[in-house]
């Protein structure tokens, strides 16, 4: 079986990997090649560079406010901690500085400029509409991957709030008003009587 393989610190580029296919797997080259995501996010990633400077440049100061609103949730302690453990080869903790939820506030910030009708931002901001689980930040890809335990155990708490909210909503809907007991409590009443 062939490998794909690259120069030390160069990327493959699209059209070595056709060439790659071509040369090795010519039997499969259509049904690889023509494969419309692989080559859609790829072509989009080639022909944007532009737009995601602009978008970088958008985000950039709700990036900043954020990680100020989270550094105002730590306590002195907490940086403290963090000033004397942050290189610490064993934790790598580089790995979870991606854990910034980026598409969430990319999101927040494309329905702002909708509702400010400025549609040049919100052209700029609008996410994708086939996101995937590829699209996830990799920190959090990370996690899921390093404290599994962890990870279900948060999704079964998610499951669970989700399970209670459903059924307060339930009652809710189907909970008769006010008005509709105090009737049938004084119809109930008269009819004993």
């Amino acid at each position: 079986m062939a490998t794909f393989e690259t120069n030390e610190g160069h990327k493959p580029n699209l059209s070595e990997l056709k060439k790659f296919i071509a040369k090795n797997y010519p039997q499969d080259y259509d049904r690889i090649v023509s494969f419309p995501d692989v080559l859609d996010r790829l072509q989009k990633k080639k022909k944007s560079p532009e737009k995601n400077h602009d978008r970088n440049k958008v985000l950039s100061l709700p990036k900043k406010q954020y990680k100020g609103c989270l550094s105002t949730k730590l306590k002195v302690k907490d940086y403290e901690e963090c000033l004397g453990q942050y290189d610490d080869p064993d934790q790598h903790y580089e790995k979870y500085s991606t854990m910034i939820p980026n598409n969430a506030i990319r999101n927040r910030e494309y329905h702002k400029a909708v509702v400010l009708n400025d549609h040049a931002r919100a052209g700029i901001l609008k996410l994708p509409d086939n996101i995937t689980i590829r699209d996830l930040p990799a920190g959090i890809r990370l996690y899921m991957k390093s404290h599994p335990e962890q990870y279900r155990d948060y999704m079964k708490e998610l499951k669970a709030e989700r399970e209670y909210l459903k059924a307060i909503e339930r009652n809710v809907h189907s909970q008769p008003n006010r008005n509709q007991i105090y009737e049938r409590l004084i119809n109930e009443t008269k009819n004993k009587h």
